[in-house]
Protein backbone atom coordinates (compact mmCIF):
# COMPACT_ATOMS: atom_id res chain seq x y z
CA UNK A 1 0.00 0.00 0.00
CA UNK A 2 2.44 2.52 -0.70
CA UNK A 3 1.43 5.26 -3.04
CA UNK A 4 3.07 5.27 -6.75
CA UNK A 5 3.50 9.32 -7.08
CA UNK A 6 4.18 8.32 -11.39
CA UNK A 7 1.21 6.58 -11.38
CA UNK A 8 -1.28 8.86 -9.20
CA UNK A 9 -4.23 10.20 -11.70
CA UNK A 10 -5.92 13.01 -10.39
CA UNK A 11 -9.49 13.93 -12.02
CA UNK A 12 -9.80 17.19 -11.71
CA UNK A 13 -9.46 20.58 -12.82
CA UNK A 14 -9.30 22.01 -9.47
CA UNK A 15 -5.76 23.98 -9.52
CA UNK A 16 -5.32 23.47 -5.36
CA UNK A 17 -5.93 19.67 -5.68
CA UNK A 18 -3.75 19.58 -8.39
CA UNK A 19 -0.71 21.95 -6.69
CA UNK A 20 -1.34 20.26 -3.44
CA UNK A 21 -0.45 16.69 -5.42
CA UNK A 22 2.39 18.08 -7.16
CA UNK A 23 3.40 19.51 -3.71
CA UNK A 24 3.74 16.25 -2.12
CA UNK A 25 5.24 14.46 -4.56
CA UNK A 26 8.61 17.23 -4.86
CA UNK A 27 8.52 16.65 -0.98
CA UNK A 28 8.90 13.06 -1.63
CA UNK A 29 11.98 13.26 -3.40
CA UNK A 30 13.46 15.45 -0.95
CA UNK A 31 14.10 12.32 1.15
CA UNK A 32 13.93 8.65 0.13
CA UNK A 33 10.98 7.19 1.85
CA UNK A 34 13.46 4.27 3.31
CA UNK A 35 14.94 7.23 5.61
CA UNK A 36 11.32 8.86 5.77
CA UNK A 37 9.73 5.61 7.16
CA UNK A 38 12.69 4.80 9.45
CA UNK A 39 12.66 7.89 11.41
CA UNK A 40 8.87 8.17 11.57
CA UNK A 41 9.03 4.73 13.16
CA UNK A 42 11.86 5.67 15.60
CA UNK A 43 9.35 8.69 16.69
CA UNK A 44 6.38 6.60 17.09
CA UNK A 45 8.16 4.10 18.94
CA UNK A 46 9.74 6.40 21.54
CA UNK A 47 5.80 7.90 21.77
CA UNK A 48 4.56 4.67 22.41
CA UNK A 49 7.17 3.65 25.10
CA UNK A 50 5.67 6.46 26.85
CA UNK A 51 2.00 5.65 26.02
CA UNK A 52 1.31 9.13 24.10
CA UNK A 53 -0.87 7.89 21.63
CA UNK A 54 -2.50 10.83 20.60
CA UNK A 55 0.21 12.05 19.80
CA UNK A 56 2.12 9.41 18.05
CA UNK A 57 -0.70 9.62 16.13
CA UNK A 58 -0.28 13.55 15.35
CA UNK A 59 3.28 12.69 14.39
CA UNK A 60 2.12 10.30 11.68
CA UNK A 61 -0.95 12.42 10.28
CA UNK A 62 2.03 15.16 10.03
CA UNK A 63 4.18 12.74 7.71
CA UNK A 64 3.55 11.80 3.94
CA UNK A 65 1.23 9.41 3.41
CA UNK A 66 4.01 6.88 1.74
CA UNK A 67 6.15 7.10 4.77
CA UNK A 68 2.83 7.31 7.09
CA UNK A 69 0.89 3.51 6.35
CA UNK A 70 5.03 1.80 7.92
CA UNK A 71 3.91 3.51 10.94
CA UNK A 72 0.04 3.44 11.85
CA UNK A 73 -0.55 0.19 12.10
CA UNK A 74 2.28 -0.11 15.08
CA UNK A 75 0.28 2.75 16.67
CA UNK A 76 -2.96 0.58 15.98
CA UNK A 77 -1.16 -2.63 17.38
CA UNK A 78 0.07 -1.08 19.90
CA UNK A 79 -3.26 0.75 21.17
CA UNK A 80 -5.81 -1.97 19.87
CA UNK A 81 -8.59 0.49 20.17
CA UNK A 82 -9.66 1.59 16.85
CA UNK A 83 -10.71 -2.02 15.88
CA UNK A 84 -13.37 -2.15 18.31
CA UNK A 85 -14.40 1.47 18.03
CA UNK A 86 -14.30 0.79 14.02
CA UNK A 87 -16.72 -1.45 14.54
CA UNK A 88 -18.79 -0.02 16.83
CA UNK A 89 -19.18 2.82 14.70
CA UNK A 90 -20.25 0.66 12.01
CA UNK A 91 -22.71 -0.89 13.77
CA UNK A 92 -24.45 2.34 15.20
CA UNK A 93 -24.10 3.69 11.20
CA UNK A 94 -26.07 0.29 10.02
CA UNK A 95 -28.36 0.35 12.90
CA UNK A 96 -29.17 4.34 12.17
CA UNK A 97 -29.93 4.18 8.35
CA UNK A 98 -31.93 0.50 9.28
CA UNK A 99 -34.68 2.22 11.64
CA UNK A 100 -33.95 5.79 9.86
CA UNK A 101 -35.78 6.58 6.32
CA UNK A 102 -33.34 9.20 4.31
CA UNK A 103 -32.03 5.57 2.31
CA UNK A 104 -28.14 6.71 3.55
CA UNK A 105 -25.56 5.47 0.83
CA UNK A 106 -23.53 2.55 3.09
CA UNK A 107 -20.46 0.29 2.57
CA UNK A 108 -20.69 -3.42 3.78
CA UNK A 109 -19.96 -7.00 2.94
CA UNK A 110 -22.81 -8.94 1.81
CA UNK A 111 -23.41 -12.05 0.36
CA UNK A 112 -23.93 -11.77 -3.60
CA UNK A 113 -25.99 -14.02 -5.08
CA UNK A 114 -25.69 -12.04 -8.93
CA UNK A 115 -26.72 -9.20 -8.01
CA UNK A 116 -23.31 -7.63 -9.14
CA UNK A 117 -21.68 -9.41 -12.39
CA UNK A 118 -22.55 -12.46 -11.74
CA UNK A 119 -20.18 -12.49 -8.00
CA UNK A 120 -21.98 -15.26 -6.04
CA UNK A 121 -20.57 -14.99 -2.49
CA UNK A 122 -19.13 -12.21 0.37
CA UNK A 123 -18.10 -9.35 -1.33
CA UNK A 124 -18.14 -5.13 0.03
CA UNK A 125 -20.12 -3.39 -1.82
CA UNK A 126 -22.20 -0.03 -1.63
CA UNK A 127 -25.39 -0.62 -0.02
CA UNK A 128 -28.80 0.84 1.19
CA UNK A 129 -29.90 -0.50 4.46
CA UNK A 130 -34.07 -0.73 5.16
CA UNK A 131 -36.32 -2.41 7.28
CA UNK A 132 -36.71 -5.17 5.17
CA UNK A 133 -33.24 -5.89 4.14
CA UNK A 134 -30.41 -4.49 1.84
CA UNK A 135 -30.36 -3.22 -1.28
CA UNK A 136 -26.90 -3.11 -4.12
CA UNK A 137 -26.44 0.16 -3.77
CA UNK A 138 -24.88 2.93 -7.31
CA UNK A 139 -22.05 1.43 -8.86
CA UNK A 140 -20.51 3.83 -11.10
CA UNK A 141 -19.39 1.72 -14.03
CA UNK A 142 -18.71 3.26 -17.16
CA UNK A 143 -17.34 0.70 -19.36
CA UNK A 144 -17.70 -2.62 -20.33
CA UNK A 145 -14.11 -3.20 -19.45
CA UNK A 146 -14.88 -2.30 -15.85
CA UNK A 147 -17.39 -4.72 -15.26
CA UNK A 148 -15.78 -7.50 -17.48
CA UNK A 149 -12.40 -6.74 -14.84
CA UNK A 150 -14.85 -6.89 -11.95
CA UNK A 151 -15.99 -10.61 -13.31
CA UNK A 152 -12.46 -11.52 -13.51
CA UNK A 153 -12.01 -10.20 -9.96
CA UNK A 154 -14.44 -11.69 -8.63
CA UNK A 155 -13.82 -15.13 -10.07
CA UNK A 156 -10.18 -14.83 -9.27
CA UNK A 157 -11.16 -14.59 -5.39
CA UNK A 158 -14.22 -17.16 -6.13
CA UNK A 159 -11.03 -19.67 -7.22
CA UNK A 160 -8.25 -18.72 -4.53
CA UNK A 161 -11.89 -19.59 -1.90
CA UNK A 162 -12.43 -22.90 -3.35
CA UNK A 163 -8.63 -23.67 -3.96
CA UNK A 164 -8.06 -22.98 0.15
CA UNK A 165 -10.75 -24.93 1.31
CA UNK A 166 -10.17 -28.32 -0.90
Amino acid sequence: MVPLWSSVKVETNDPTIVNSLAALIERSKEVPLAQRAAKLKSVVFELLQGEQIEEAYEVTRRALPDARIFAQPLITGHAIHSTPNATANATLRFLSATLGTDARPLHGQVVLVGELASIRGVCGVPLTVKRDGWELGTLSISSEEQLSQIRLSAASIANYLMAVRC
